[in-house]
């Protein structure tokens, strides 16, 4: 996934949309609620499912402050790209497995 090819599109629709981030379902990540392209676009699912791994955890919205509820701990999701290997990091000590998948 090129960022630089990726930055332009999204920007357009997120101009067009008159909106800071779109969040994506339905294409599972490794486990962890993924902020990308500094939280424009956040990749919200983590494979519930059986099928997925069965991750618990969700994306939570509150006041236009975000976080991840992962293994019942409320985290506060980087809506920069230099703060999501501290975020993943912190994930994946709570579940480990997320980084095997």
């Amino acid at each position: 996934n090129d960022a630089e090819t990726e930055v332009g599109a999204l920007d357009a629709l997120l101009a067009f949309q008159k909106t800071k981030r779109i969040v994506v379902a339905h294409t599972p990540t490794r486990g962890a609620e993924t902020p990308r392209l500094d939280g424009r676009a956040i990749l919200a699912d983590v494979g519930l499912s059986a099928h997925y791994g069965a991750r618990l955890a969700c994306l939570v919205i509150e006041n236009d402050s975000y976080f991840a509820l992962h293994r019942g701990q409320k985290i506060p999701l980087p809506l920069s790209d230099a703060g999501r290997p501290a975020y993943l990091e912190r994930v994946m000590a709570l579940d480990p497995s997320s980084a095997d998948n």
